[in-house]
């Protein structure tokens, strides 16, 4: 293996092996490590499979094998200072080292070599330092420059084991530090009152540093502070500095603003670097302001040459002279000037300052002025303003000294009130300048403000964060990049509830802060200020808000455990005191507690709840105590638990049964014992249940292991079964069986019973438990009246029938039994007899009608004859057909309202029915049913007609109906009789849909009502909103807005697009625009076409229906300025010598505002221009005068017109020459007007070679041109010369003027000719042959090359004499070599500003010859062009003047002496420019919430704009504008508010104007209404009060108030200006809820909801229940009115007898209680009333507004038994009876028989029976005949009732006597008195008219007739006689009943007695009865009865 080599043996083999490796199969690596000397001592070996590596230790290099010391120098670092005090800059370089050869053993020093930019290295040599951390080094060098450094040790060459030492040098570059700048030079300023403008040149950099800033200082100047003394001390004795920093203002330009006007200052400004401050300038004086010099004469004075300025008093501020006068003139030609006097200080009447208008006059009247001041003013004169009312502008001001000597005088300022804005733009930094009144207002850019924007602003924006549960952090940033020179520091300010408010500064470089101290889940803000590096500058705040992280809660609270089935626990808790975060889950943790209780380990478990505050815990085990605890999670984690609470699950039914049942028996006795059952799964109940063969089992309950029963059968046999239970349920049952001993029979069964009305058959079994043999029954039975039993019966028998019994009567029967033991103690049954048929009806009916029902109420028959049932039937009582059952035999439901019933009550028993009884009764009325066959007709557009029929279920009386209905949202409504059924309403809107509501109306209320739709006709439509936008072509977008309403069903528009006429004529149109067009209704926007420009054109749109058209909405707009078109007629007439006038016609059509622009020319080539504005564009004709021209010159005239949209062509030239008088034949004396290519006679050739030039000429004496030579020479020599011919090219109608064309070859052969050599002769226009000896160039070549020449002119007139003189030559020019047309120059490259663009460009590559001069040309894209010549040694040329971001097409040309080439062209364009105008065209579309806008771009383009549109409330002028994330668009407003928007362009130089613009948005839905409260209720009104809508949205229209009464819905309207309003028609005690809903033209709110409850009223009428219990105590049941009326606080119930009853029934006391119950208490059981009473029982109930009206039942109490009657008298009657008079028992029982038994002594009784079937009787008398004559009788009276009897009176005795005296008188005795009253009572009731009375003559006498006379008490003479006629009711004659009348039928009428009352007068008539009665009834005598 591994290359080793293996040798075959006799046995085996052998293997020898490489060096590395070994073993018998060379397998194992060799370790070379172990060999010490393998690598170097210096480095480290590491085995390898195979192999080894040696590696260099640390500061050690090489391959390991040989390694050698290798010094590292490392961290090389440079760092330089300026040192202030010895103004040295230094570097310092630090370094570290290899520690191993950090020493001199090793290196011997350090050389340091630095080099600058310049080239130049310095070297220095350090020695060896052993330092341990850093080796320092320090230069001096020179401020602000870079150095490269470089560094390296030099060694001493040690060797480690023979490896020399290695190294490796370092570099490092650096800019040494700044030092102190020079002094700012050129320091200059110039100043106006309210602007001092400085300037400077920046110092040198170089050696020094970088500029950052400056500082400015202002001081008034001593001179100032001075002369003005205590007058004016301000800015004097300290310098003010301003900082300022470079890159805010790096254009070495500062305006001051605050300086005192009118003050001398002196200023200063030193330079900043990172060093500090260099020195200060020298400092300038300024006077801040313009001052106007005083005149000494009032002649020939100059104004002031300022629009604002001073003037002051001589000498000011030294006192003025005396006897002087000052004289000024000011001139204020653009509106007012004002004076303000600064300082006033003058001798008082004796020195004034006057002022007056116009022109200083000569001579000063007293009406020349206009304003006097004298005195000392200063402080408290006010300005002095006028108005330039004059037409030359111009103020004039005398000051007269007449006696001073001490007053300073003044210093006055005058202010004319221009238009600083267009005068000075004094805005900087691009602001945007507002003229004002004498002031100006200056819109700042975002870094800069103050009043002309020369404050730097540095605005701040804060964001916060958190990321722990106490902590935050603030990151901020700013507009000024954390500017040193700006800001000093930030103020952070954080406030929370826990920290409380803190402050903290930070360094300018700190951009954010964290702080600590909050509670977790806390809000807070942060704040943070700038702190600025001085007041010069303006800072902002930022705040921001935000909440700290969530931290774990505290712990929750458990209110309740609460165990549940399953079993569970149900859990409820609350939130934790703190969550401190957001809450994630609680855990509910529970663990059982009494587990070892039942020999059992604990269980525990826990559950989560991720929402609510309760949970169940299940699968719990049963009847165990657990211990719960809950806790809370939010994101700051899990708190503390809750403490625990304790509870038991609930009992599960036992699992197992009991065990080990015993049962130990007597006769009736058992005991059972029995072991419990396990598990425990609660409370055990064990229940023993027994039972036997036809025995019922019984069950006895216990929670004892042994139960004890009783009550057993002797000799059965018995099971006995014990069942284990629970709450829960039971478990299984476990038995035993056991036998009891003999006994008494146990009772028989419950009988069985039969019955008749007079009989009860009893069946019986034998007893369950006979204990024995039964031997014997009895029977016995017991009623109310008594009972009786029988004997023993047979064992076997088991029935028996009782005989002789009252029906429908309760038996109590009880069967024995008998065994041999005894008898048992008897089974006892219950059994009533059978029913009877009722005997009477019901009685005491009584109605209680609703509208749909009935109540009745009436008392069952008096005698009980079986289980009554009532049966209450009904029918119309107009009808005739079957009645219909009522399912209540109380009530009837279901009814008609308002209508007549009949009721039948039919009383009835399971035997039969009793006597029906019917009464009538009508119900109530009520609400009636809706009216029928509503319906509308006579619809026009604004009225209708509606109709209906009253409704077919009036329910009542119909009294009214009301109609309601809305028109525009207000609710309208009236009311017409009963009578009515037709309605008109009026006022309504065309093509409306309404919806009329017809309500009928009764006493009881009214019904929902009907609804009749019908919509009104078309009208024709209102006239439709237009919306016009104007297109950047003069098109219009039109938007046609429907009116609202719409009147009508729009069909089309109609839209007419018309110039305004008046106009068209006024602007020359050939035709007035006029067009009209139809759009589909369904087209709401149009686009126009083109439209002629600037016009006023007027459209207008009307809608069409199928009514008509509607009124026109017009709406005129102005098309915009379109380009020019071409000036016509243009005409020059001379003016003067010096001017001409030009009239022109302007382009058509006109296109707008216009300049005209006229340009003449002379042939001289010079251009005079004139501008003309026409600034409003309707002029079409122009004649003006053009002025400034040179006398004689020819110009050619053209008028070119242009708007700002663009211009028209140049007119036509037109020439008119204007010739100085010409002389005849006179020399041309030419004068060169223009030199070849228009440069100077110098600069002419040094250009190009003249040929195919142009020079003009002009011959003012009047010689004809015809011909020129251009003469040019060889520089030094006067005669040769070389003339080039140049052709007269006529240009005007004159020959005085003409233009020459140089030519080097004219058509007809002419060539360059040469002069002769005298100089003299010049040999001209003739074909000469050249002659090449006499030049030394080629005769018709080029000049020669190299050859210096000059040129000169001449003109010829073709004649001898008409040359004229050469011209001076020019300077000497070269002449190229060979020269051609040059190649083109590369591209140029561009720098570009707004308004300018500098080319570039090198020479060409193949020049070609000498380039002579450069060419360049510049052609915007809308054509305007230009082109200069430049140098051949020009390379850059900038063009000015251009127009901002505009693309020019640049052309660079190079020319030789050959020509031009074809030019190098490029595109470029301008930088872009701050907009120079605003956004135009503005047109803002709102909605309530929004608004869009539109608007067209500034019409002159500087560069790519954007724009910003913001936004704030218009009265909110101070806060800033929101920015809208659209630029087209704002959202997101409110309704109905007013709002500035403010539109910024802005290109990436800047902003440009911005534009505001007020607008309102639309009106919108309102907000609900506020502070809606309930006012002042009633129990049938309540008010209610409201605020206006915060938030209205617009102007509220009304109020509309809903609520509902009866389920009918009510609605009215109020005024907007209305906030209460009182309902009426309410119910008591009744909660309402009213909606009240507040409306705009936008809609209505969803509506506002107030709950009101009316006050308590006194409550209706309860109903009242009764029901009579046996023992006459009455069950009460009250039941409160449908309508509480209020909360009834209790019922006043009074339960009283009848008292006219009571009294007549001769009751000592009536019955009269009176008991409150509580409301709750609505059933009540009265105690025992008297029996036989007509009982009143009224309830009321009470609120807090009193008692209701009271609801009364009379019911009768049951019959009584009787007691014992008293005061028995007997009288004889006759021989065979006796009277028997008696007072019945008392109380009155009721209907009652009296049995009188008399008893003679032999005991022989008779009885007598006299029946009162009505009970009313008090006392009896009557005769008891049949006795025996001569016997005495004892007599009894016993009274009963059918309740039962009382006992017998005391026995009377009395003897009867024997005979009776005939014809004797009648002896009449009054055994009843009229009306069964007594006496004194008998007329205090009736009449005695038919009335009877009962008579008896004891003695046998006949009566035939009664008197019955009546006397008044205390009268004995004047008495009244009735007659009475005798009515026999006894067959014996002795008995009489009088029945007494008025009138008898044979006549008889009252009489009257005698006066003396003795002798009776019969058969007079009397008065009738009725006066008879009411003579009886006179006054409150007393009325008796003989």
């Amino acid at each position: 293996m591994n290359g080793g080599m293996c040798a075959n043996k006799f046995v085996g083999y052998n293997c020898t092996c490489p060096s590395n490796w070994t073993g018998r199969d060379c397998e194992i690596d060799v370790n070379e490590c172990m060999d010490p000397n393998r690598c170097d001592p210096n480095a480290t070996c590491t085995n390898t499979v195979g192999s080894f590596d040696c590696t260099c230790n640390s500061a050690f290099i090489g391959d390991g094998l040989r390694c050698r010391p290798y010094i590292v120098i490392s961290n090389l670092e440079a760092s330089s200072e300026f040192n202030m005090t010895s103004g040295i800059t230094s570097v310092t370089v630090t370094f570290q080292v290899t520690p191993e050869w950090n020493t001199l053993a090793y290196i011997q020093n350090y050389v340091l070599t630095y080099s600058a930019g310049d080239g130049i290295s310095n070297t220095i040599t350090t020695p060896f330092v052993n330092q341990t951390n850093f080796n320092v080094i320090t230069l001096g060098v020179t401020s602000f420059t870079n150095y490269t450094i470089e560094l390296g040790p030099g060694t001493n060459g040690t060797e480690i084991s023979t490896a020399t030492v290695s190294f490796t040098a370092i570099s490092v570059k650096i800019r040494t530090a700044e030092s102190l700048p020079l002094a700012p030079t050129d320091f200059a300023s110039s100043a106006t009152a309210v602007q001092t403008f400085l300037t400077w040149t920046a110092p040198v950099e170089t050696g020094r540093g970088i500029t950052t800033g400056y500082q400015i200082g202002t001081m008034r100047s001593a001179d100032s502070c001075a002369s003005f003394g205590v007058i004016d001390q301000r800015g004097c004795g300290s310098e003010t500095i301003y900082t300022i920093s470079t890159k805010n203002f790096p254009s070495n330009f500062f305006v001051l603003t605050d300086l005192i006007p009118y003050r001398e200052y002196s200023i200063r400004i030193r330079a900043e670097t990172s060093a500090g401050f260099g020195n200060w300038s020298t400092a300038v004086k300024q006077f801040t302001g313009n001052l106007c010099n005083s005149s000494n004469t009032n002649v020939g004075i100059t104004a002031c040459p300022f629009t604002s300025g001073a003037f002051q008093t001589q000498n000011f501020p030294a006192p003025y002279p005396e006897f002087s006068s000052s004289f000024w003139q000011f001139e204020h030609p653009f509106g007012d000037i004002r004076f303000t006097f600064d300082i006033f200080d003058t001798q008082a009447r004796q020195d004034v300052l006057e002022i007056g208008f116009g022109n200083l006059p000569t001579t000063i009247s007293p009406f020349d002025v206009r304003q006097q001041l004298s005195g000392n003013l200063t402080g408290s004169a006010a300005p002095v303003l006028w108005t330039n009312t004059l037409t030359t502008g111009l103020v004039w001001a005398r000051f007269e000294s007449h006696n001073s000597t001490e007053n300073s005088g003044f210093l006055a300022i005058y202010e004319t009130d221009i238009d600083t804005c267009f005068t000075e733009h004094p805005c900087l930094m691009g602001g945007t300048c507002t003229d004002a009144a004498f002031d100006f207002t200056c819109t700042c850019p975002s870094l800069w403000s103050g009043k002309v924007c020369n404050i730097p602003l540095v605005t701040i924006d804060a964001t916060c964060s958190s990321s722990a549960s106490d902590s935050i952090t603030v990151i901020w940033t700013n507009n000024r990049a954390n500017d040193s020179s700006l800001i000093s520091m930030y103020s952070v300010t954080y406030n929370s509830t826990t920290t409380g408010t803190v402050t903290r500064n930070f360094s300018i470089g700190t951009n954010q802060a964290s702080f600590s101290g909050f509670s977790s889940f806390e809000s807070y803000s942060v704040t943070v200020d700038v702190i600025a590096v001085s007041a010069a500058v303006q800072t902002s705040t930022s705040t921001c808000f935000g909440q700290t992280q969530e931290a774990a809660p505290t712990s929750p609270t458990i209110t309740a455990v609460t165990p549940a089935t399953g079993p569970a626990l149900d859990v409820t808790w609350s939130a934790p005191a703190s969550l401190n975060g957001i809450l994630t889950f609680y855990t509910v943790n529970y663990q059982t507690t009494n587990h070892a209780n039942f020999g059992e380990v604990m269980t525990s478990g826990s559950i989560n709840v991720a929402a609510g505050l309760t949970t169940q815990l299940t699968g719990l085990q049963a009847f165990r105590m657990y211990q719960v605890t809950v806790t809370a999670t939010t994101g700051g984690g899990t708190g503390p638990a809750s403490a625990p609470v304790t509870q038991t699950t609930p009992e599960t039914a036992p699992t197992f049964g009991v065990s080990g049942v015993m049962v130990m028996v007597n006769a009736t006795h058992a005991t059972i014992s029995y072991t419990a059952p396990t598990p425990v799964t609660g409370v055990f109940l064990y229940a023993v249940r027994y039972f036997a063969v036809n025995i019922t089992s019984r069950t006895v309950n216990s929670n004892n292991l042994m139960q004890t029963i009783t009550g057993l059968i002797p000799g059965v046999d018995y099971t006995f079964e014990v069942i284990v239970s629970t709450t829960a349920g039971n478990g299984p049952p476990t038995s035993a069986t056991a036998t009891t001993d003999v006994d008494i029979p146990g009772l028989v069964a419950t009988p069985t019973f039969t019955t008749t009305m007079n009989s009860i058959t009893i069946n019986w079994v034998e007893p369950v438990a006979p204990n024995g043999i039964i031997t014997a029954y009895r029977v016995s039975w017991t009623p109310v009246t008594g009972g009786g039993t029988t004997g023993n019966l047979t064992g076997s028998t088991l029935s028996y029938t009782i005989g002789g019994l009252e029906a429908y009567t309760e038996y109590t029967v009880t069967v024995f039994a008998q065994t041999a033991v005894g008898e048992n103690a008897g089974t006892a049954a219950i059994q009533r007899t059978s029913e009877g048929v009722p005997l009477t009806g019901v009685r005491n009916i009584v109605f209680n009608p609703s509208a749909t029902g009935v109540i009745v109420g009436y008392d069952a028959p008096s005698i009980v004859t079986g289980v009554f049932t009532f049966v209450l039937e009904y029918r119309d009582a107009t009808a005739s057909g079957p009645f219909t059952a009522s399912s209540s035999a109380t009530e009837i439901t279901g009814l008609n309202a308002f209508t007549p019933y009949t009721v039948r009550i039919t009383v009835s028993t399971g035997a039969g029915n009793g006597p029906s009884v019917e009464m009538n009764f009508t119900t109530q009325q009520d609400i009636p049913g809706d009216v029928t066959n509503p319906s509308s007709s006579a619809v026009t557009t604004i009225s209708a007609s509606v109709q209906w029929e009253a409704p077919s279920t009036p329910n009542g009386v119909i009294t009214d109906y009301y109609i309601s209905w809305r028109v525009n949202g207000v609710a309208m409504e009236n009311a017409v009789s009963a009578s009515v059924t037709t309605f008109e309403i009026t006022g309504l809107q065309p093509f409306t849909t309404y919806s009329v509501r017809i309500v009928a109306a009764t006493i009881a209320g009214n019904n929902t009502g009907s609804i009749v739709m019908f919509s009104t006709l078309e009208d024709v439509p209102d006239a439709p909103t237009l919306g016009l936008n104007i297109n950047t072509d003069n098109s219009f977008n039109i938007t046609i807005k429907p009116a609202t309403p719409p009147r009508g069903n729009i069909l089309y528009y109609e839209i007419r697009i018309r110039q305004n006429f008046s106009e068209c004529t006024s602007l020359g149109d050939s035709e007035c625009y006029d067009l009209t067009q139809t759009l589909p209704a369904s087209q709401t926007k149009f686009i126009t076409e083109v439209l002629p420009g600037f016009r006023s054109i007027i459209f207008s749109v009307r809608a069409n229906t199928s009514a008509g058209f509607g009124p026109e909405a017009p709406m005129t707009a102005t098309t915009e300025i379109v380009a020019a078109g071409t000036v016509t007629n243009v005409t020059l007439t001379p003016f003067n010598s010096t001017a001409i006038n030009v009239a022109w016609t302007t382009a058509r059509p006109v296109p707008g505002p216009s300049n005209y622009t006229i340009t003449a020319t002379d042939f001289a080539g010079q251009t005079s221009m004139f501008t003309v504005v026409d600034s409003d564009g309707t002029a079409l004709n122009f004649n003006l005068t053009f002025s400034g021209l040179t006398q004689g010159s020819v110009y050619a005239v053209t008028v070119t017109q242009s708007t700002s949209v663009g211009s028209g062509s140049a007119s036509p030239v037109v020439e008119l020459t204007r010739p100085a008088t010409p002389v005849a034949g006179a020399q041309p004396n030419v004068t060169v007007a223009q030199n070849l290519l228009g440069a100077s006679a110098t600069q002419a050739f040094a250009i190009e070679n003249p040929c195919n030039s142009v020079a003009t000429f002009f011959t003012p004496n009047g010689g004809t041109i015809l011909a020129v030579d251009v003469i040019i020479r060889e520089s030094g020599s006067s005669a040769t010369t070389i003339s080039y011919w140049a052709e007269a090219s006529i240009l005007n109608p004159t020959p005085q003027y003409f233009a020459a064309t140089i030519t080097c070859s004219s058509p007809s052969g002419r060539k360059k000719r040469r002069v002769t050599d005298d100089g003299q002769t010049f040999v001209n226009g003739h074909d000469q042959t050249c002659n090449p000896a006499l030049v030394t160039t080629v005769c018709n070549g080029p000049l020669a090359p190299g050859r210096s020449y000059e040129v000169a002119f001449r003109a010829d007139t073709g004649s001898p004499e008409g040359k004229s003189g050469l011209t001076a030559f020019s300077a000497p020019v070269i002449a190229a070599d060979e020269e051609d047309i040059p190649g083109l120059v590369a591209t140029p490259t561009f720098t570009t500003t707004s308004n300018s663009i500098t080319a570039t460009w090198a020479p060409p590559t193949a020049p070609n010859g000498i380039i002579t001069a450069y060419r360049v040309s510049w052609t915007s894209t809308t054509g305007s062009g230009t082109t200069v010549n430049l140098t051949g040694s020009t390379l850059s040329f900038t063009i000015e003047r251009l127009e901002t971001y505009t693309e020019y097409t640049v052309t660079v040309f190079a020319r030789t002496a050959v020509g031009e080439n074809a030019g190098t062209v490029a595109m470029q364009r301008t930088s872009e420019g701050v907009p120079l105008g605003s956004v135009t065209n503005i047109v803002l579309v709102t909605s309530a919430t929004g608004v869009t806008v539109s608007y067209d771009p500034p019409s002159v383009v500087t560069g790519v704009f954007m724009f910003l549109l913001e936004y704030r409330l218009a009265a909110s002028r101070s806060d800033p504008f929101i920015a809208s994330s659209s630029v087209t668009e704002i959202s997101g407003l409110d309704a109905f508010t007013s709002y500035t928007i403010r539109i910024t362009v802005s290109t990436s130089a800047g902003d440009g104007p911005s534009v505001t613009r007020n607008f309102t948005t639309d009106q919108g839905i309102p907000g609900e209404v506020t502070n809606l409260v309930s006012l002042n209720a009633t129990t049938t009104t309540a008010g209610i009060g409201w605020d206006p809508p915060s938030n209205p949205n617009g102007i509220i229209t009304e109020y509309n108030i809903s609520w509902t009464v009866n389920g009918v819905a009510m609605e009215d309207a109020v005024a907007a200006s209305v906030t209460t309003y009182e309902i009426m028609g309410l119910h008591p005690f009744t909660t309402y809820s009213v909606r009240i809903v507040a409306a705009t033209i936008a809609g209505n709110n969803t509506g506002s909801i107030v709950m009101v409850t009316t006050a308590e009223d006194v409550p209706d009428v309860p109903t009242l229940g009764l029901n009579i219990n046996t023992d006459n105590s009455f069950n009460i049941t009250i039941k409160p009115a449908t309508l509480p009326r209020g909360n009834i606080l209790y019922y006043e119930i009074r339960i009283r007898q009848n008292v006219s009853e009571c009294t007549d029934l001769g009751d000592s006391e009536c019955y009269d209680v009176t008991q409150t119950l509580l409301a709750s208490q609505t059933t009540f059981t009265t105690e025992v009333l008297p029996g036989f009473r007509s009982i009143i029982f009224s309830v009321r109930a009470n609120t807090t507004a009193g008692f209701g009206p009271e609801a009364k039942i009379t019911a009768r109490t049951e019959i009584v038994a009787a007691g014992t009657v008293t005061n028995v008298t007997l009288t004889p009657f006759n021989s065979t009876a006796i009277n028997v008079a008696w007072i019945t028992a008392r109380p009155v029982p009721g209907p009652s028989n009296y049995t009188i038994t008399a008893t003679d002594f032999a005991g022989q009784t008779r009885t007598f029976t006299v029946v009162d079937s009505d009970g009313t009787a008090l006392m009896f008398n009557l005769t008891f005949a049949g006795l025996t004559q001569g016997s005495v009788y004892a007599v009894t009276v016993t009274q009963s009732t059918s309740v039962g009897s009382g006992s017998a009176s005391p026995m009377v005795e009395l003897a009867r006597p024997a005979a009776i005296f005939a014809g004797a008188q009648p002896n009449v005795s009054v055994t009843q008195n009229l009306l069964g009253a007594s006496a004194t009572q008998a007329f205090a009731i009736a009449n005695p008219c038919n009335s009877v009375a009962t008579f008896f003559t004891p003695d046998g006498g006949t009566i035939l007739a009664v008197d019955v006379i009546i006397r008044e008490s205390g009268s004995s003479a004047t008495t009244i006689s009735y007659w009475a006629e005798a009515s026999i009711l006894n067959p014996t004659p002795q008995y009489f009943a009088a029945t007494i009348t008025c009138s008898s039928p044979s006549g008889r009428k009252k009489r009257r007695v005698t006066d003396d009352g003795q002798t009776f007068v019969n058969g007079k008539h009397l008065e009738s009865c009725t006066i008879i009665r009411a003579i009886l009834h006179i006054g409150d005598k007393h009325i008796s009865v003989s």
